[in-house]
């Protein structure tokens, strides 16, 4: 009997373990977007800087924002069943410019119980140059983790 009893403790503890990893999984982000910052360079560095305002719509002409101030980035969703997204930026009222981004798309599981999430690798991006000067490519990874991916110079 005493053998029996420390075998069950353990038998039960890696069951509610097990059990409570399968449920908490389903609580992982899945929120996957394209993170843009906005940057200067002072001619020594670059400087994460905020516009007066700024606007993002894309290229099929949906608005996603609208004269947005105070704030130095922005998100965007790629969509998975194409390999390029554009979006047209403009930047304190100036001329807009269009920039593009080419990506592939992988499908990751979450587990079997929580689906599948979209995450995306940039191969390259594109712009006009009418306010932004350059974007810059710092992290081809577009997933869940929310890291900056590019650098927009202007």
């Amino acid at each position: 009997m005493n053998k029996i009893v420390p075998g069950l403790l353990i038998a039960a503890s890696l069951l509610y373990t097990s059990c409570a990893d399968e449920y908490t999984i389903c609580e992982s982000p899945v929120n996957v977007t394209l993170n843009a910052d906005f940057y200067r360079n002072n001619g020594t560095s670059d400087v994460l800087t905020q516009p007066g305002s700024f606007s993002l719509t894309t290229l099929s002409g949906i608005s996603m924002l609208t004269n947005v101030s105070n704030r130095s980035g922005f998100q965007a969703p790629l969509n998975p069943v194409t390999d390029t997204a554009g979006f047209i930026l403009s930047i304190e009222g100036n001329i807009p410019d269009t920039f593009k981004v080419a990506y592939t798309t992988q499908v990751q599981t979450v587990s079997a119980n929580c689906g599948n999430v979209n995450i995306y690798t940039v191969s390259a991006v594109s712009t006009t140059h009418h306010i932004i000067d350059s974007i810059k490519l710092v992290n081809p990874a577009v997933n869940t983790l929310q890291q900056q991916n590019i650098r927009i110079f202007y």
